[in-house]
């Protein structure tokens, strides 16, 4: 392999013409000023790596053919025109025109160089990479089998109950809620007792049962015993917004009377892209054998155990085990090639020009009328870096993580089953009540 490495500096060009009419008592003057040029450095471009000749022969024996590359990249409108034009008139205390004044300049102004490329703490480097991983073992999990039948099976059959009697929660809860009524017919009362219970068991078997069988058995019939390629190839993104600021800039207008100003909106954000190819295991007919396709395979044992444990679902709303363990139970062996891109990226947004207007302090009588027109100036500048780098099973593991949970679906979930299984507060201080006492 052979080390490469290039560098191109980037420049902000800055180019401007200023003129300045006037006639009043002084007589009438017209000034043309010097063109006005400079340039400011507005970063580096660099690439570097390694170049790599026999690439096409290393994909053909299914061999990673990746290589290591970095690079910083900044790219802006290097003419960025604008113009200012302020316009005034001066009147005496007696209604006569003391001066009338025209300034004006254009041109290229050279403001949008990169101002900031901050970086991501840890913790959200960590974050975008387990997302990442997550979901390219997702999909390829999704290449080489059709239906989670362990989870599943063992998931549903409670579901099974189901179909054989359809929501029989909430049948129950309402015939003993229309028996209750008849019952106390002549009382008042807002809900009779085990109405909660029967609501939050009616969710959860909707939410854990029905819901998720239907979206599984659409997808198993859609690509049970579907043609497989030998390879396919995957990729699994994960990203966050990490840093972000809206500023207004101020700047003496060159030429022309007072200041001029600019929004700039800054946005940072950081990308984790893992891609590769994965064997499917199908044979010369394109089949994988049933087993394989319904995810019964020794490697997914360990995740199955997992999501069958009591409650699993719950831990993995505030960590990340289950991910690990997915991480842990890929094979190695069906990674072919694979590589890993990290971008960090920094956006500047720039507004369009604006004069501000001036203050007046004019002597008792005097008086000025202005007239401001600026225009253009708004322009984007971006820079990025980007890492490549070669993966290989090892760096699909996750870091561990607590989170709390951010979703209204998980907290209702977990509401409900605490609604379902605790004990009502009400009648547990009665009993405590009657013994005490």
């Amino acid at each position: 392999m052979e080390v490469y490495s290039k560098k191109t500096k980037k420049y902000a060009i800055q180019s401007l013409e200023s003129t300045r009419d006037s006639y009043g008592v002084d007589g009438v003057s017209h000034l043309v000023y010097p063109k006005y040029s400079s340039s400011t450095f507005a970063g580096e471009c660099t690439a570097d790596g390694f170049e790599n000749p026999s690439w096409k022969t290393q994909v053909r024996l299914g061999l990673n053919a990746t290589t290591y590359f970095s690079g910083v990249n900044i790219d802006l409108d290097t003419e960025v025109f604008a113009s200012l034009l302020r316009d005034w008139t001066t009147i005496d205390p007696y209604g006569n025109l003391f001066i009338h004044a025209r300034e004006e300049t254009w041109g290229l102004w050279g403001h949008n160089y990169l101002k900031t490329f901050p970086s991501p703490n840890s913790n959200d480097v960590t974050e975008v990479n387990n997302n990442a991983i997550r979901k390219f073992l997702s999909k390829a999990k999704a290449a080489q089998s059709s239906f989670e039948a362990g989870q599943d099976f063992g998931e549903y059959k409670e579901t099974i109950e189901s179909i054989h009697k359809p929501f029989n929660s909430l049948k129950t809860g309402i015939l003993a809620y229309l028996e209750t009524l008849k019952k106390r017919s002549h009382k008042f009362r807002l809900a009779p007792k085990g109405l909660h219970k029967m609501i939050a068991d009616t969710y959860l078997e909707y939410h854990f049962g029905w819901a998720p069988l239907a979206e599984d058995i659409g997808d198993a019939i859609s690509k049970l015993g579907s043609h497989r390629f030998p390879e396919s190839v995957i990729q699994g993104q994960g990203g966050k917004d990490f840093a972000g600021y809206v500023v207004t800039n101020s700047f003496s207008a060159i030429y022309v009377s007072g200041i001029c100003q600019y929004d700039m909106k800054s946005t940072s954000s950081y990308q984790i892209r893992l891609k590769g190819a994965v064997r499917t295991r199908s044979d010369i007919s394109g089949k994988v054998g049933l087993a394989q396709d319904l995810q019964l395979t020794p490697e997914n044992w360990l995740p199955t155990a997992w999501d069958l444990l009591p409650f699993s679902w719950m831990a993995d709303y505030f960590t990340n085990v289950g991910d690990i363990l997915q991480g842990a139970s890929f094979m190695s062996s069906d990674l072919i090639w694979g590589c890993k891109t990290v971008r960090n990226q920094t956006v500047e947004d720039y507004g369009p020009f604006r004069l501000v207007p001036l203050a007046q302090s004019h002597p008792d009588g005097w008086s000025s009328v202005f007239s401001d027109v600026a225009s253009g100036g708004s322009t984007r500048t971006t820079g990025h870096t980007v890492i490549r780098t070669p993966i290989d099973a090892s760096d699909l593991i996750p870091t561990f993580r607590f989170r709390i949970p951010t979703k209204t679906s998980q907290y209702l979930n977990m509401g409900a089953l605490l609604l379902q299984r605790a004990i009502p507060v009400s009648s547990l201080l009665v009993k405590i009540l009657k013994k005490v006492l």
